[in-house]
C-alpha cells in the first residue's frame, strides 16, 4: 500500500530569522470548491508561532497584507513577498437554516504567480483568508489586483478540527461539494439560482 506523499515546508524560524526546510506529508487534498492541501510538518521547529485566524470574518476597506513566495521560488532563499491593499469584497453563502456564512474574500492586494496559499494578514498579524488565484484578462493578462481567497472563518472550523484530534479519515467533511458554492469558486452565474440566496456582506 503507498504510503503518504511526502513535501517539504520552508520555515522561517522567528527568534533567529533563519529559514529552514522540514519535512512534511500531505493528509488531504480536497476535491470540492476549495483549493486547499492539509499538511503536517514533520518535527517542527520549537520555536515556530503559528498565525491567530480571525474569528469574524473582515469588512469592506479593511488593510490586509499578502505574504506569499510570488515570483521567485523559495527554494532559491528569497524571502516572502508582501503586498499591501485592502479589503474590496467580501461574499457570503446563506445556508438553508437562514444562517450566513463567509465563503470568499477580495482584496487589492497584488497576486501574483505562486502566491497561492499565501497568508492574507491584518495589519496586526491575525489570518483573513488564503489566497486562491488571481485574475486574467481575456488577453491573458494577469489582473494581479483581482484576486480571490479563503476566508478565515472557513479555515478555523478545519483548524479546530484538527486541534481538537480529529481524525484524518473525517477530513473528507470539510471537503465541500455543494453545488451553489462550487458554482461560486468556478465563478457561474450562481445568482441565477433562487434555491440557493447568496448575498454580500
Amino acid at each position: 500500500e503507498e504510503g503518504p506523499r511526502r513535501v517539504r515546508v520552508r520555515v522561517v524560524e522567528h527568534t533567529s530569522g533563519r529559514a529552514c526546510w522540514h519535512d512534511a506529508r500531505i493528509l488531504y487534498i480536497m476535491t470540492g470548491a476549495l483549493d486547499l492541501a492539509i499538511l503536517q510538518m514533520m518535527g517542527p521547529p520549537v520555536a515556530l508561532m503559528p498565525l491567530q485566524i480571525s474569528s469574524e470574518p473582515p469588512q469592506v476597506g479593511d488593510p490586509c497584507v499578502v505574504v506569499g513566495h510570488a515570483l521567485f521560488n523559495p527554494g532559491g532563499g528569497a524571502p516572502p513577498l508582501l503586498t499591501a491593499g485592502n479589503v474590496s469584497q467580501v461574499l457570503a453563502l446563506r445556508e438553508a437554516t437562514g444562517a450566513t456564512c463567509v465563503a470568499m474574500v477580495q482584496t487589492t492586494a497584488a497576486v501574483y504567480a505562486g502566491a497561492s496559499g499565501g497568508a492574507v494578514v491584518s495589519p496586526s498579524g491575525r489570518l483573513l483568508a488564503l489566497v486562491t488565484s488571481n485574475t486574467k484578462h481575456a488577453s491573458g493578462a494577469t489582473v494581479s489586483r483581482l484576486n480571490y481567497c479563503i476566508a478565515a472563518p472557513w479555515l478555523g472550523t478545519l483548524w479546530r478540527h484538527i486541534l481538537c484530534g480529529g481524525s484524518v479519515e473525517k477530513l473528507s467533511a470539510f471537503d465541500d461539494k455543494r453545488p451553489h458554492l462550487l458554482r461560486l469558486w468556478t465563478l457561474q452565474p450562481f445568482l441565477l439560482d433562487t434555491s440557493t440566496p447568496t448575498c454580500k456582506l
